[in-house]
């Protein structure tokens, strides 16, 4: 009789970022690796198992990211009662990440994990995330990246999906302005910086929405102090050399919009 207290976690996004993550680990990476999972995760002469690696459950890939390569991992139950919203849990990531340890040879530790409590908001943010991530859209423009070449039938069906895409977030502008609390030029302004890297503010204006409607420097510049205030970017330098970054809360803005008024479709 099977046992029925048997389960696993499964996630498509997770397993992608583990797969990914252990076929670049070094040798002193493995070498901390107990032996039944290096050879769950390893061939004969260290070749990476992709197949094989799906037998491993989802604490033993926790046990490798955190002992092999001293990942943090935060588990988010949600609670409405009790749990974080977004700012106090991004202030909790970052007093986690000032944490030091005093205890000679903490580097050995295995527990390095931390269960907490979000609200709704903050569970259907991440969940959005994780769905994005696996959509449609992800998995096309990955395709594309990796210069895969599509069957006719299929790329036809990934163009019908673009095409879905443009009509369905053209048809929800004025509600995304409406309901999202941001204007147009401060959403242009998001989407323009949502890669996370830094970018000269007068390029927004001067490069990147050149040729768009609604593109005006003072316009875009309104945007940079009001997104600022709301904490969705952040300013590096000042005057014409000012850098602009999106913050976290910013691109889970951006994440929560899309998710509900684009990438759906």
């Amino acid at each position: 009789m099977p046992d029925k207290t048997k389960w696993d976690l499964i996630s498509e996004n997770f397993n992608f970022f583990f797969h990914k993550l252990t076929a670049t680990m070094t040798d002193q990476q493995k070498d901390v690796l107990p032996k039944d999972l290096y050879f769950k995760l390893f061939k004969t002469g260290g070749k990476h198992n992709t197949k094989d690696t799906t037998k491993l459950s989802f604490l033993a890939k926790l046990y490798i990211l955190i002992k092999s390569f001293k990942k943090r991992v935060i588990i988010i139950v949600e609670d409405d009662k009790e749990g974080m919203d977004e700012e106090q849990y991004f202030k909790y990531k970052k007093q986690l990440h000032k944490r030091q340890y005093t205890v000679s040879g903490a580097s050995d530790l295995i527990e390095d994990a931390t269960f907490v409590l979000g609200n709704k908001e903050l569970i259907d943010t991440y969940s959005a995330l994780n769905g994005l991530s696996t959509s449609g859209a992800y998995n096309y423009l990955i395709k594309s990246k990796n210069a895969v070449t599509l069957k006719p039938d299929e790329q036809v069906r990934a163009m019908q999906y673009v095409a879905r895409f443009l009509t369905n977030y053209e048809s929800a502008r004025k509600r995304i302005h409406m309901n999202s609390g941001l204007n147009i030029n401060e959403w242009l302004v998001l989407i323009a910086l949502f890669h996370g890297e830094e970018m000269q503010g007068a390029k927004i204006y001067q490069e990147v929405y050149k040729h768009s409607f609604n593109s005006s420097a003072h316009k875009k510049r309104t945007a940079f102090c009001t997104l600022e205030v709301s904490k969705y970017i952040e300013k590096i330098g000042k005057s014409k050399g000012m850098k602009l970054k999106i913050t976290a809360l910013g691109r889970l803005k951006v994440l929560e919009v899309l998710s509900k008024y684009a990438v759906n479709c």
